[in-house]
């Protein structure tokens, strides 16, 4: 949220009632402002996502069935939940304002599943109308098909095409819109099979025009994410641009555009300087400049991680977010393959952009605590929780003692 510059959670706990909603909102200093907990009264909750705008978290539930016997035994909703085949699904709408209440609005079935919704952004409108708020979000929708044949696999995910078309559904991108106690649905473009839907993150939770996402190379067939395409949903418009056969595009990622300016100098200083020393020659004095953010929507670039299938390694992929179809502005080789399908995030704050020594440092104190597994927090004699002897934390945290 960064109209007031919170990071926004929840959590989905179930029990044998049901399932109970928590919302937790935090400041930049990573403290928590906000946490707001709701009972549902629509049973076991599957949610895959949720979206903010400034007054509503929202997230969309579809109906399940409850294997009772399975619950009980593992304690996984995962493989004790089952969405409801035909069913409506409901949309939560929990007020993050200071009444803190939870309104829920059954959404009806339009022959296709409104599970696992993939939300891009929320934001509230003013009907011109009528003057009634209306909440819109855009998300990508699946169609259901092929969802049961899939779970978790180990990299690499497929070995082919057929094995990826039979373990993943058709995805589209679609617009729900809420107002007067209903919900309606409006497909924006079923022509490309459509993942990792994103917008510039300064318009989180306001309205925004843009949607960047990856797509399939076959259309509306299911196909793996591959291309890159920016979705105009005001002018209803789609660019794209796809790489080589054999390269597939990760998540696009935003990432706003430094602005160099030059300042005036302030040429009555200059003018009593000349004065003073009766010197009317004098060079001008060399321009100065300053660097502000472009706050355009679409202003920036769109980065991407590209992986080559025949090489296996990837690529750094920059574009004008401007002009996406004019294809990468910039390309940077990683030197090493990175999953296709990993998620990420741009920041340009201080504390995050650390030199190659801090990574390094960084990444080996991860290798050390995921090498002990579950024993990661165990307690040795020398008071170390993360299971590092006293003699590794000067290797790993510096000299701290």
């Amino acid at each position: 949220d960064p109209a007031n510059a919170r990071m926004v959670f929840y959590a989905n706990q179930q029990d044998s009632a049901g399932s109970f909603l928590t919302l937790y909102e935090f400041n930049e200093k990573f403290r928590l402002v906000n946490k707001i907990e709701h009972r549902l009264k629509t049973g076991f909750a599957l949610l895959s996502d949720f979206g903010i705008t400034e007054s509503f978290a929202l997230f969309v539930q579809p109906e399940v069935v409850v294997n009772g016997m399975s619950y009980m035994v593992n304690k996984d909703p995962g493989t004790s939940l089952k969405v409801e085949a035909g069913s409506i699904a409901y949309l939560h709408l929990m007020s993050r304002d200071l009444d803190k209440t939870l309104t829920t609005i059954p959404i009806p079935h339009d022959g296709i599943s409104d599970a696992d919704l993939q939300f891009c952004n929320a934001y509230e409108e003013d009907a011109e109308d009528t003057g009634t708020k209306t909440i819109v979000f855009d998300v990508i929708r699946s169609d259901g098909t092929n969802t049961a044949k899939g779970g978790m696999k180990e990299w690499p995910w497929v070995a082919s095409l057929k094995d990826f078309q039979e373990s993943s559904s058709q995805k589209s991108l679609w617009r729900y819109r809420y107002r007067s106690g209903k919900v309606e649905k409006e497909c924006i473009d079923s022509t490309l099979q459509t993942s990792f839907g994103v917008i510039n993150p300064e318009f989180s939770g306001k309205k925004h025009r843009f949607i960047y996402a990856t797509v399939g190379a076959m259309g509306s067939e299911v196909a793996p994410p591959q291309g890159i395409a920016k979705f105009d949903v005001e002018g209803k418009t789609t660019e794209v641009w796809f790489p080589k056969e054999y390269e597939f595009c990760g998540e696009p990622v935003y990432a706003p555009r430094a602005v160099r300016t030059e300042v005036e100098n302030n040429t009555d200083d200059d003018n009593e300087k000349d004065i003073d020393n009766n010197e009317d020659d004098d060079e001008p004095s060399p321009p100065s400049y300053t660097t502000v953010l472009d706050t355009t929507e679409d202003g920036g670039y769109i980065i991407s991680v590209l992986l080559n299938g025949k090489t296996q390694e990837s690529h750094i992929l920059v574009f004008d977010a401007q002009s996406i179809t004019s294809g990468p502005i910039t390309q940077i080789s990683l030197g090493m393959g990175i999953p296709h399908g990993l998620h990420g995030c741009f920041t340009a704050a201080e504390e995050a952009t650390w030199p190659p020594d801090e990574i390094e440092r960084r990444t080996r104190l991860a290798d050390k605590i995921e090498s002990r597994g579950n024993r990661w927090n165990e307690v040795k004699s020398d008071f170390s929780g993360l299971g590092l002897r006293l003699d590794d934390f000067e290797e790993y945290f510096g000299d701290i003692l």
